[in-house]
């Protein structure tokens, strides 16, 4: 048998040191009790725009923005096709449950009204975060929403691709993705790739506000550019408002 105890010694641990050592003896088995110079904690996670998050074994996609709501709901929006299934396990990018995509089987819009969805956040040790991920993973804390106009500058935080800006070249469009066709979205020449939806879009950092989700894009990605860079966003308005949520905002 082998165990192991931190280094920092306590009535605790001596405790079950003792136990252990008794265990084995009894049972004859051969204990070895090693020490470790860094003491071990149950693993735990910050919601950030941008990350990783994955809705069941579907896929992986990226958390767009952390948000509070009714009845003490916390949690996260993300894109509308990333969480179609109800009431479906939601995990962390550490790989551990961190809550549950779409409850309820009316917390999910992919069609004609949007591309958005949501996911709560209700498994211990998990907390929500104001911030995105932006240059080289740092936090850039969020301080509200705003509508996204023409020739706004904007950055985009996605788990595959990063941090990227550009500007909105469209806004309020009809999209065809051939499998469903989704009104009200935006353009924009930032940069993006598979694996970046529901990611974050914010105004240039400073202060930034945040003006949507990752929906789609065309061919050309982040290192492949096969054309025109084409990135599809859905605004963040019409998801806050429709479950009445708001908004976990900090200081830039």
């Amino acid at each position: 048998m082998r165990t192991s105890a931190v280094r920092r010694r306590t009535a605790r641990t001596d405790a079950f040191e003792k136990t252990v050592r008794a265990l084995g003896g009894r049972a004859k088995v051969p204990v070895t009790v090693e020490r470790s110079a860094q003491s071990p904690r149950q693993q735990d996670g910050t919601v950030i725009g941008g990350e990783r998050w994955m809705p069941g074994s579907e896929g992986i996609c990226s958390v767009g923005f952390s948000v509070t709501g009714p009845g003490n709901f916390q949690g996260f929006l993300t894109a509308g096709h990333c969480t179609r299934t109800p009431d479906q396990a939601a995990y962390g990018k550490d790989g551990s449950r961190l809550g549950t995509s779409n409850q309820g089987g009316v917390h999910s819009v992919n069609g004609r009204e949007g591309d958005y969805g949501l996911v709560a956040v209700d498994q211990p040790g998990w907390t929500l975060s104001p911030a995105v991920a932006g240059q080289g993973g740092a936090p850039v804390p969020v301080t509200g929403s705003q509508e996204g106009l023409t020739g706004m500058s904007i950055c985009h935080s996605g788990q595959s691709s990063g941090w990227h800006c550009g500007e909105i070249t469209r806004a309020d469009q009809t999209v065809d993705y051939g499998t469903t066709v989704i009104d009200g979205l935006s353009y924009t020449n930032a940069c993006s790739a598979p694996g970046d939806s529901g990611g974050s879009y914010v105004t240039q950092p400073n202060a930034p506000m945040a003006i949507g989700v990752h929906s789609g894009g065309g061919a050309a990605t982040c290192g492949n550019f096969g054309g025109d860079t084409i990135t599809i966003f859905q605004p963040v308005g019409e998801a806050l408002a429709k479950w009445n949520l708001r908004l976990k905002t900090g200081s830039p």
